[in-house]
């Protein structure tokens, strides 16, 4: 996915940095996984100043799970907003408020796949210094497929 953008991040001079070994295996649906990982790039460019750095990288990989970490160092958000972009009903909310520049269902459609997936969806974030979303991934085809 990531070679699509490098015109982008060559043209805000952005640091890009991808570290996911080639043999690391989840038990995802691949298109909803590189849907997600799209969009989540494309809000890393968005919100990432000239010059700016953004990593996707895993952490904590079990023999169940894994951490897919998308980080960047953009604007960043406040604790506020997260929780008005990843609730169910409070979408125009957040537009209201100007916690969204473009339509904010984004990250809404992110969090609903990786959970449809049996994953988890997190984002950590503080204004002006980037934001951090870890999906966790399954691994085994049991619990990715809820047959624990």
């Amino acid at each position: 996915v990531a070679y699509n953008y490098e015109g982008l991040f060559d043209e805000k001079e952005i640091v890009f940095s991808l570290q996911i070994p080639k043999q690391t295996i989840v038990f995802a649906d691949q298109e909803t996984l590189k849907i997600t990982l799209r969009n989540l790039i494309d809000n890393s460019i968005k919100y990432t100043r000239s010059k700016g750095c953004l990593k996707i990288y895993l952490v904590g990989e079990t023999h169940d799970s894994c951490k897919l970490i998308v980080e960047d160092d953009g604007i960043g958000m406040s604790e506020e907003a997260i929780a008005l972009l990843t609730s169910d009903h409070t979408l125009s909310e957040a537009r209201r408020k100007g916690f969204v520049k473009g339509s904010g269902i984004g990250l809404q459609l992110c969090q609903k796949m990786i959970e449809r997936m049996r994953g988890q969806f997190k984002i950590e974030s503080k204004e002006g210094e980037g934001t951090r979303i870890t999906l966790t991934l399954m691994k085994n085809y049991q619990q990715a497929n809820g047959k624990n």
